[in-house]
């Protein structure tokens, strides 16, 4: 199993690689149907996703979905909080306050250090 600090990084490197938020219709999706996968979406196997996953939220999503990686179940805390940062930024996108990697830049490393983790902002092509 993945330490915390793994899947931290593991998402930390995907959102910055993606360059914005996956969404549907102007509301967030683990999977968009344009190809892209939200802080969480991007974790759930391709083998186990299913769209009935859509429009729940992480507590939803590890109550009913007992496929999910042991991850999910261990740092569930941490995934919701992950979850919130990418889906808070469809009210950001929408005023235009910050860019997405400005946004990630401020709220991440908020998370890591309550999470008690380290924050390295992935450079371009990581």
């Amino acid at each position: 199993m993945n330490t915390m600090q793994q899947e931290f990084d593991a998402v930390v490197a995907h959102l910055y690689k993606q360059g914005r938020p996956a969404m549907n219709d102007g509301a967030c999706a683990y999977r968009s149907m344009d190809g892209l996968m939200c802080a969480v979406g991007c974790r759930i196997p391709d083998a186990v996703y299913t769209d009935e996953m859509e429009e729940k939220h992480m507590a939803e999503l590890v109550d009913k979905f007992e496929i999910l990686p042991m991850e999910f179940y261990a740092y569930q805390d941490m995934f919701t909080e992950l979850q919130d940062v990418h889906d808070d930024w469809s009210f950001v996108y929408n005023a235009q306050r910050y860019t997405w990697e400005e946004w990630l830049n401020y709220k991440l490393p908020i998370l890591a250090e309550e999470f008690g983790l380290t924050f390295a902002r992935p450079q371009h092509g990581e």
